[in-house]
């Protein structure tokens, strides 16, 4: 049996510790906005690396998209509307924490929901650390991104990194970093793994 206290477990967060449809399908339901996409492919990254925020750029496209609570409301609207932790899971790792493993989040967040993440969501008390792309400055897949994480001195005294996110394309840079990289499609992912570790 594997020791935990050699381990660093490192989740994705949307599509992996949390499990929710993204908050734009409600959002369309609700108010029947659907213009958002170019937002989050565009101006939006700026605020997920750390160059922008969010706060600031949002009023003008709320104002476009015809929502009327203002920003406070929509942050409010989208955070909760994505607050779907996937306890299972969080509970699975959560009994190798206890053991000594060490767990990081590893997530390309702009700073406010990053924030509710880690106070409402209750990922300070449960992960060792959130790494973020809006902190780091780099976002998944760029290597750097992963490069920064291997630098902290909190997965330095780790002799394994086992690593879960639910892209290929962003599990691909942790196996060249000489990680396990596992693609995450369910918690059975999680649960094959384990078993074949620590069972």
């Amino acid at each position: 049996m594997n020791n935990p206290a050699d381990l660093a477990i490192v989740l994705d967060a949307d599509g992996v510790a949390i499990r929710s449809e993204p908050f734009t399908v409600k959002l369309e339901k609700e108010t029947g906005i659907t213009k958002l996409q170019p937002f989050f492919r565009g101006v939006f990254r700026e605020c997920v690396v750390g160059n922008l925020e969010l706060r600031d750029i949002l009023p003008e496209y709320l104002e476009d998209w015809g929502w009327k609570e203002g920003v406070d409301g929509f942050l409010d609207f989208w955070f909760q509307a994505e607050n779907k932790p996937d306890r299972k899971l969080l509970n699975e790792v959560g009994q190798l924490r206890d053991q000594g493993a060490k767990l990081f989040l590893a997530t390309n967040q702009e700073r406010n929901r990053l924030a509710f993440m880690r106070d409402e969501m209750g990922f300070a008390s449960l992960f060792h650390h959130c790494f973020a792309s809006c902190e780091i400055g780099f976002r998944k897949p760029d290597l750097a991104f992963y490069e920064a994480i291997a630098n902290d001195d909190r997965l330095k005294s780790c002799k394994r990194v086992v690593f879960f996110d639910d892209r290929e394309e962003n599990v691909d840079p942790a196996r060249k970093m000489g990680w396990k990289g596992i693609v995450y499609r369910d918690i059975d992912d999680f649960l094959s793994w384990k078993r074949s570790n620590f069972d």
